[in-house]
């Protein structure tokens, strides 16, 4: 998708060749064989947003357009018929329409407020690049992108674009997001060699970056006070897991970041929010994460079982799971099968001897199943009484 999208950067240059609209249908054509049509889609609706509102189709008449879209319709009528009905779903205009058209799921609940469900994800997930969100799409709309800067529109769009698809779409997870990371990049990166350039910034640049590093600093240390403890219920991590020295470096970053803002120190604020996001980075890799994988995270669970699979001729299959990151993990690769209904499951059961991964509540209906042999082969405590179970299935044994 960020390939296709860069190729059609370079077929708006003048005098570009009339090869770039080849390289951005052979981008989307690449993200749909690995992201289905969505790979397609996103992309291609925002280059018709795009020419529509710069009125620029010269790259939409040049022979590398039409030879593209007839390679792209090629590939996905081979794919099709080479993969059967499986794929019909996944090259389905009907599935993508389904799928990215949930109005409902536009605004997602945080506490009792309503905000569009990615936008707290992006505050956190883009850290600390993302406290500069405020001033940097400020600093570009007073661009005037549609009248006077085509360029600025075209990553404006690129992200937003994005961002609101995302937000209407039925499924939602983490790594959905990495398509707006290029966009937001762009970004984030032109504000920044604006601030440090010798192009001058009005003075309300200083006030709003430093108010917004006051509220991440604030955050930060209103998370180091209560977050550990919604942490602890969550994930059953201990209450104390954020070591001292780190809150206190953090907070002194938070601090020095407040001061090059309000002082101008442009310089200066690009080095701390480097030296922060390494900071961050850190937290998650060496603090974070392995705390969440000692408390037997979906993640660790998943390894387990998969470890055990590996040993055992059964095959393994898993059902009536709602725990959305032990699903995602069960569905990686090689995926492990989904039994959608109880009959579904008892039938494979009475075939032959099988393993199935479930949750506590469907494994004590498993246990009362008739004319079957049911054990627990192993359980893995979650937070709040949850727990994940590996269950070994077989019909009876017939008697003489």
């Amino acid at each position: 998708m960020t390939v296709a999208l860069v190729g059609w950067v370079f077929a708006n240059r003048k005098d570009s060749s009339p090869a770039w609209p080849l390289i951005t249908f052979l981008g989307m054509t690449l993200a749909t064989m690995v992201k289905s049509l969505h790979g397609f889609v996103l992309p291609f609706l925002l280059i018709v947003i795009y020419s529509i509102l710069v009125r620029n189709f010269r790259p939409l008449k040049q022979w590398g357009f039409w030879v593209g879209l007839i390679f792209f319709l090629m590939v996905m009528k081979v794919s099709v018929s080479t993969l059967g009905p499986s794929a019909e779903y996944q090259f389905s205009w009907g599935s993508v329409l389904y799928q990215i058209s949930n109005w409902s799921s536009f605004a997602g609940s945080v506490g009792s407020f309503k905000v569009p469900s990615y936008l707290y994800l992006i505050w956190f997930d883009f850290l600390p690049w993302s406290v500069l969100i405020p001033s940097s799409f400020i600093f570009l709309f007073s661009l005037r992108p549609l009248k006077k800067n085509p360029g600025v529109l075209f990553i404006l769009l690129w992200f937003l674009g994005y961002f609101l698809v995302l937000c209407f779409s039925r499924y939602k997870r983490e790594p959905y997001l990495m398509p707006l990371v290029p966009g937001f990049a762009l970004i984030i990166g032109y504000y920044l060699v604006a601030l440090t350039s010798r192009i001058p910034i009005p003075p309300w640049h200083r006030i709003v970056n430093g108010a917004a590093f006051g509220l991440f600093t604030m955050i930060v240390c209103l998370g180091t006070l209560f977050g550990t403890s919604l942490l602890q219920k969550k994930w059953n991590v201990p209450a104390d897991f954020i070591p001292t020295w780190y809150v206190i470096g953090f907070v002194m970053l938070g601090g020095f970041l407040i001061w090059t803002a309000l002082k101008g120190q442009y310089h200066l604020m690009r080095r701390g929010l480097i030296g922060i996001g390494l900071c961050f980075a850190f937290g998650i890799i060496q603090i974070f994460l392995p705390m969440m994988d000692a408390a037997g995270s979906p993640r660790i669970v998943n390894l387990q079982v998969r470890g055990i699979a590996a040993n055992s001729p059964k095959p393994i299959y898993h059902y009536g799971l709602t725990q959305e990151d032990m699903i995602y993990y069960l569905n990686g690769k090689p995926p492990i099968p989904r039994l959608h209904t109880y009959e579904q499951l008892i039938a494979r059961a009475n075939e032959g001897k099988i393993l199935i991964v479930t949750d506590k509540e469907d494994g004590q209906i498993l246990m009362n199943s008739d004319g079957l042999v049911v054990r627990v082969l192993e359980e893995f405590p979650q937070p709040r009484g949850r727990k994940f179970l590996l269950i070994w299935m077989g019909p009876e044994p017939q008697g003489p």
